[in-house]
């Protein structure tokens, strides 16, 4: 018997498993392969000054989670011996409409007013910075502190490491229903 189950063998569903493995005994469900839903096709941007609008809520839990990426990330390649191509290198969001660059200078407004580090680039830094750009540029939003993964191998590093921490994990596995205490999936309940 497990302590704990966990439905899902995506990104979160693996993470999940793998932090409660250090305390609990934990068993993962998921219908397919682990990592082939959403997480397969991510792109891997860990990227919360281009993904709010606002520092709301939801800034707030990117940020938070995009703080603890680096020791994330260390012991997973620690554990399980994989790279996940953590890269650091930052992001350049560009805006080749009026309308985009309505909207890119408003990020950088709230951004640089809040004391974040974002830098506003003319066409010609963003031509020496990644000269292989085609596409009409009016403005451009860097920021250094932006950061990605290769997901694919973040989910192979992630399961290695669950593996590690003695999490079961079944695939292939429908889930029926869900109850206080109860997992019902096939002709089993847990």
């Amino acid at each position: 018997m497990h302590d704990v189950i966990v439905i899902g063998g995506g990104v979160i569903g693996l993470s999940i498993a793998r932090e409660l493995a250090s305390s609990k005994s934990v068993l993962l469900l998921d219908r397919g392969p682990t990592g082939q839903g959403t997480s397969h096709a991510a792109a891997g941007m860990l990227t919360p000054l281009s993904e709010a609008d606002d520092q709301g809520p939801f800034f707030q839990l990117c940020r938070t989670s995009l703080a603890m990426y680096d020791r994330f990330v260390e012991e997973l390649q620690q554990e399980s011996s994989l790279d996940v191509a953590y890269s650091k290198e930052g992001l350049l969001s560009l805006a080749s409409s009026e309308e985009s660059a309505a909207t890119l200078l408003r990020r950088y407004e709230w951004q640089h007013q809040a004391g974040f580090e974002v830098e506003l680039l003319p066409p010609g830094e963003v031509r020496k910075m990644e000269p292989l750009v085609t596409v009409p540029v009016i403005h451009a939003l860097f920021m250094p502190g932006e950061r990605s993964v290769a997901p694919r191998r973040l989910l192979n590093a992630i399961r290695e490491s669950c593996f590690v921490r003695g999490v079961e994990i079944r695939t292939g596995v429908h889930v029926d229903a869900v109850s206080p205490n109860t997992v019902h999936f096939g002709h089993m309940t847990m």
